[in-house]
């Protein structure tokens, strides 16, 4: 055989050995093609291989030198609490200083060209006249502590004084010193300031004559609050909630209750607090004046502080995370300080901020019930990330095992009562307690496979009444981000609950199972309106899906779009072959548009309900019916699919199902608007109330829970340096 091989290679190699001698390897190649043709055929392959590795490698380090190849999903941002600046009043000097001159002016006309003078003096606007001998009325100037009518001699009536109720911890008191009235609290009182007018008494005292004392008063708040203060003080310089004898008026003791009672309404009493004032008996008039001064901004600020925070939240949520997507939530502050100088039940008003939905008022009902459980409750605490598998040994066994006894049915209780009884401490997750955990996780609708993780671990722990109240402190928070009323009709669609609901007055007339984003393509948090629904829809690829996960596919297979059927257009919307593009050169830039066409495997199923947003979220069937018998439900890449699309699509129609059958039939894609757009609120409340009213709790599954608790400390902390410094 080697024989034969010798002959056929010098027989090759004499009939062609000019061409080999003077050849280069092409020839070369070509040779060793036509004697080894399966070797050769190998070595092409892994030179294809090879080159295309490069490419790859070329491609990779091209998409990482423009900024990564995959369009990243929002993130949780360090959030950053609202700057505090140091407002200095002395601004309104010039203004005070004018108006003291006005009245001097006003006050030394002659008899002839008078004015008939009274002796309580308001801001003289053309709003606020002085007439009739009686006393100009703060609230005829946009103010509410109005002032009595003169009575004969020129003096006013006396006014039964009134403790304040509340303590002087609260800080929301003026303080006296030992000795001074009653349990220390008492009421800044000036002594009367005198101008020669003949029969007029004791002058009411203005705010606008402590203009000296202006360079010494000073507020620490957000800078549009500052503003709006300067801002209406500058055209009132009036008092609000000091009386014409320098004491606290009616107003301030209303104001100063829904202030103290601020926790009831998940709000923080400390937020509101005002600096102590310390008043001695030997205090000077200035000084009283200076006390009454202090007292009005800080109390106008503190009002402020309340409705902005009873309106719109103590937190930005837009800080929190690109999940968070909500409007209009900054406060206008000049409108609310007029507002709180002309009500009359400035409480009343006050109050008035806070959502006014009945939803608020349950979670309100289920936050004081709270609070009277979580007294002298231990809760037991579990390092975050814990996670053991049977079999292992951990620190976490004794508290987990403890936690779940307080959770346990009856009958979990008694059919694991060995693994109850025996102690713990030594960390060994045995059989026993294995197939105690499993029947839990069971029990709590999760899946039932011994895992101790972060999922069964939130199950544990939600009896804690103070885990749960804490997720009623979130509930408010997030109720204030939307409108004061959520709407008589409206769909609601709460993701940790993974349900979405027609609500009509109050109650469900729809509700059912939904599918929302997995916690790496999270549903964001909303509200919109639904404008139309679209049958038999085209489904649109979203971006972040093509660059994410089809592009990848497509370096590897140009024609796999073709062969799934996605049409494919370019930029002038010309039809094209997915084959036709060198994907090799496409990163996170997509220049091309691709859509499914309506059908049975169309990912949006037979129906799509529209609330166009910039998220590109929306409600829709699917062709996966068997997820819904999941109970943890966060499966899609952030859309809503729902158990009963056609239900729904009926219900926010004001039509029947019947209707939407006749729409789908034929295949053909259409679209029908609503007669009347309905809210909708994409939502993410871990505490909500039922249509009972009784309050649910769910799991935190996308840990937003835990990003709202860092933002709202963080913003107290804020506050509590600035009423410190």
């Amino acid at each position: 055989m080697r024989q034969l091989l010798a002959v056929i290679l010098a027989s090759t190699f004499l009939t062609t050995a000019p061409v080999v001698v003077n050849s280069g390897p092409a020839e070369a190649q070509s040779l060793f093609e036509v004697l080894f043709p399966r070797a050769a055929e190998r070595r092409r392959k892994r030179k294809e291989l090879e080159i295309k590795k490069e490419r790859q490698k070329r491609a990779r380090a091209r998409i990482r030198a423009g900024g990564g190849a995959k369009i990243k999903a929002p993130t949780f941002k360090k959030y950053a609490p609202t700057k505090l600046t140091t407002i200095k009043l002395t601004k309104l000097a010039p203004v005070f200083t004018a108006y003291e001159e006005k009245l001097l002016l006003e006050k030394n006309q002659p008899a002839d060209d008078a004015v008939e003078t009274t002796a309580a003096i308001a801001p003289a606007t053309d709003a606020n006249p002085a007439v009739d001998g009686t006393v100009a009325s703060q609230a005829d100037s946009g103010q509410v502590a109005a002032t009595a009518p003169i009575v004969e001699g020129g003096t006013q009536p006396e006014v039964a004084e009134t403790e304040l109720p509340l303590s002087a911890e609260s800080g929301l008191a003026v303080v006296a010193e030992a000795g001074a009235e009653a349990e220390g609290v008492v009421q800044p009182t000036l002594a009367s300031q005198t101008v020669a007018v003949e029969d007029a008494g004791p002058e009411p005292v203005r705010l606008s004559s402590g203009y000296e004392q202006l360079s010494s008063i000073n507020l620490r708040a957000r800078k549009s609050l500052g503003q709006a203060v300067i801002a209406h003080y500058s055209q009132n310089p009036s008092f609000i909630w000091i009386d014409e004898k320098g004491e606290i008026n009616d107003k301030a003791r209303s104001a100063l209750r829904v202030l103290a009672d601020a926790n009831s309404y998940g709000l923080r009493m400390e937020d509101y607090a005002l600096p102590v004032m310390v008043i001695g008996d030997d205090a000077t008039e200035a000084e009283l004046l200076q006390a009454s001064m202090e007292f009005e901004f800080a109390m106008s600020a503190a009002a402020l502080r309340y409705l902005s925070d009873a309106r719109n939240g103590v937190v930005d949520p837009n800080r929190i995370s690109g999940y968070h997507d909500f409007k209009d939530l900054a406060a206008n502050y000049e409108d609310l300080l007029q507002s709180v100088s002309t009500e009359n039940d400035v409480a009343e008003y006050m109050l008035g901020q806070h959502p006014q939905d009945d939803v608020f008022d349950a979670l309100r009902k289920e936050l004081a019930q709270l609070r009277e459980t979580a007294v002298g409750y231990e809760s037991i605490e579990i390092k975050s990330k814990t996670f053991i598998r049977p079999g292992q040994t951990n620190d976490q066994l004794e508290n987990i095992v403890e936690s779940v006894r307080r959770k346990a049915s009856d009958q979990l209780l008694a059919d694991h009562f060995d693994a109850f009884a025996v102690d713990h401490s030594e960390g060994v997750y045995s059989d026993t307690v294995v197939a105690m955990i499993k029947d839990f996780q069971e029990e709590e609708g999760l899946k039932r496979d011994g895992i101790i993780g972060r999922n069964t671990i939130a199950k544990m722990k939600s009896a804690d009444p103070n885990v749960r109240l804490n997720k009623v402190l979130y509930a408010m928070e997030r109720l204030r981000w939307h409108p004061d009323q959520l709407g008589s009709t409206h769909v609601f669609i709460n993701q940790p609950a993974y349900r979405a609901s027609y609500m009509v007055g109050g109650q469900p007339e729809l509700s059912m199972r939904a599918i929302v984003g997995k916690r790496s393509n999270q549903t964001n948090f909303f509200h919109d309106t639904i404008e139309y629904v679209e049958y038999n829809p085209y489904w649109g690829v979203p971006q972040s899906i093509l660059v994410n996960e089809m592009l990848p596919k497509l370096v590897n297979n140009p024609s796999y779009l073709d062969n799934l059927g996605y049409e494919v257009t370019n930029q002038s919307g010309r039809r094209i072959s997915s084959s036709s593009v060198d994907w090799w050169n496409v990163g996170r830039v997509f220049p091309y548009n691709v859509r499914q066409p309506p059908g049975r495997k169309n990912a949006l199923g037979e129906l799509k309900i529209m609330f166009p947003n910039k998220h590109s979220i929306y409600m829709h069937d699917t062709p996966s019916r068997g997820l819904f018998r999941r109970n943890e439900r966060a499966l899609s890449h952030g859309c809503v699919r729902l158990a009963d699309p056609r239900g729904m699509a009926a219900a926010v129609l004001g039509s029947d199902v019947n209707h939407v059958a006749s729409k789908l039939a034929g295949g053909r894609n259409k679209t029908q608007q609503l007669d009347k757009k309905i809210p909708v609120y994409v939502a993410y409340f871990t505490a909500w109330p039922d249509e009972n009213g009784d309050v649910k709790f769910y799991n935190d599954m996308y840990g937003r829970d835990a990003a709202l608790a860092k933002a709202m400390k963080v913003e107290s902390g804020a506050r509590d340096l600035g009423r410190d410094a």
